[in-house]
């Protein structure tokens, strides 16, 4: 009688994990969707309306070329303008997720690096070990820690140049996101730019984060994430 109460009890715990495992894996698609609505709302409204703005004001500029004052604050509303056009178009990039599952995970992740360098106007240096099979679990992780880094980057560091690595080192992978942009000094208690969501997401699947920064030497960061020994995912 004590074995069957057991067995029950231990059919009960794995079809709540199950639930669980399944309603966590709902809630992140729904988060994925909406993310993805915003980004495309964004794109389609708002980063188009502010491109048309920008051209508007070049043409009122070119028509009252005699007026300086006129011209100078049409100057100044265009510089404006390109810069929160900048910064839709950033936000975009920040919100819209990653497919993979036509060209792999790393073309994808090359391609996500360089896409969001040249929209920066950053030069980018990608180096993403391709022979390392990286477990499927680990995917989102690596993903969102780049574009967060990379989102960072764009928002703080006024950054000229980025580098992004991925190797296999013993048995973890180093991921590690460099811009050579102003630094910071690090806040004793960790937390800002999001770090705490970096380290966050890191933690969740057994790994190490820690960033590198200084004023005036850029800053790095760094994910150390465990690989499955042989046989394991």
């Amino acid at each position: 009688m004590t074995l069957v109460w057991v067995e029950r009890k231990l059919e009960d715990q794995e079809r709540l994990e199950q639930q669980i495992k399944v309603a966590e894996q709902e809630k992140a698609s729904v988060l994925e969707e909406e993310r993805t609505r915003i980004a495309r709302d964004l794109h389609d409204g708002m980063a188009q309306t502010l491109y048309f703005l920008a051209l508007k004001t070049d043409m009122l500029r070119q028509k009252i070329a005699k007026d300086g004052e006129v011209v100078q604050e049409l100057r100044d509303m265009g510089r404006s303008l390109r810069q929160i056009i900048q910064d839709v178009r950033r936000t975009i990039l920040a919100l819209r997720g990653l497919d993979w599952s036509q060209e792999g995970f790393i073309p994808a992740l090359n391609r996500f690096v360089d896409g969001f360098a040249e929209q920066m106007g950053w030069q980018s240096m990608v180096s993403l070990e391709e022979q390392v099979r990286i477990p499927a679990r680990l995917e989102p992780t690596i993903f969102r820690v780049v574009q967060e880094s990379l989102n960072n980057a764009a928002k703080h560091a006024q950054a000229t140049e980025v580098r992004v690595t991925l190797h296999k080192h013993q048995n973890s992978l180093q991921l590690m996101v460099q811009d050579n942009g102003r630094g910071f000094t690090q806040p004793s208690n960790g937390s800002g730019l999001g770090l705490n969501q970096m380290a966050d997401r890191v933690s969740a699947v057994g790994g190490t984060f820690y960033i590198e920064s200084q004023p005036g030497n850029g800053t790095v960061v760094v994910s150390k994430l465990p690989l499955p020994s042989v046989g394991n995912d």
